[in-house]
């Protein structure tokens, strides 16, 4: 993408954020004075908008899995902190070109595990299924033998086989854990997050949890904070 173009962008989404048209709950729409008004994925790929699509967001503008998260990010934090969430997702969309594919790769990793630590912290008895499991996941060895396969049987069968064994340690149901073996496989082949991202959030929102939009906030947080990490790092090399 050119210069100019990525520059275009940021600055619709930083003009919708200061004449108040940014929006949250669906992609395009007016309001009641007749502007536009658009998401804040639509403010920056229009072609996800009017698609109603993340995957129509131009590649080299984000990877598909940030396409795919930012509608998570716009609309699952509280009324709060969500003006201050878009102008630093602003901020960032706009240095965030710096990053290469080796640096967006260690984000989204590191973001698959922000977005699993409430499961820590609420959950506490499948702390020990969660990281080891995504820990089976993410070792190189693994990821060798199936390099042409996401899928491939020895992986699956091999990551699959320990649920019953981490079920019964840790003293969990083994449909839990297997569900989250299943999203630890997602998770070494480049799933999007935001698989992740609805699970956690169907698994908070389906219990009795203290101050659960709290947890929304600080996953949003977290994420951010993960990208604007990275980014200096690439910027400072």
């Amino acid at each position: 993408m050119e210069k100019q173009e990525r520059l275009n962008r940021i600055a619709c989404l930083r003009s919708h954020i200061k004449q108040g048209t940014l929006i949250r709950e669906q992609y395009m729409s007016e309001d009641e004075q007749g502007r536009s008004t658009a998401c804040l994925l639509a403010a920056l790929s229009p072609e996800a908008g009017m698609a109603e699509d993340p995957a129509m967001c131009p590649a080299d503008l984000m990877p598909l899995w940030m396409a795919h998260l930012t509608p998570w990010i716009d609309d699952r934090g509280t009324n709060d902190p969500w003006p201050s969430v878009v102008r630093k997702y602003a901020s960032l969309a706009s240095r965030w070109h710096v990053l290469n594919d080796e640096q967006w790769e260690a984000a989204r990793r590191a973001v698959v595990r922000a977005i699993l630590r409430p499961v820590h912290r609420v959950f506490p008895q499948l702390h020990n299924s969660v990281s080891e499991l995504l820990d089976s996941a993410f070792t190189s060895e693994l990821l060798d033998s199936a390099i042409t396969d996401p899928l491939a049987p020895p992986l699956k069968s091999v990551v699959y086989s320990r649920t019953v064994d981490i079920a019964a340690r840790d003293r969990v149901a083994e449909s839990a854990v297997r569900e989250l073996a299943r999203f630890s496989l997602k998770s070494a082949f480049g799933a999007t997050p935001m698989v992740h991202a609805v699970a956690v959030t169907r698994l908070i929102g389906g219990h009795k949890v203290n101050h659960r939009d709290l947890i929304y906030d600080e996953m949003i947080e977290d994420i951010l904070n993960i990208l604007e990490d990275r980014i200096a790092l690439a910027e400072g090399a």
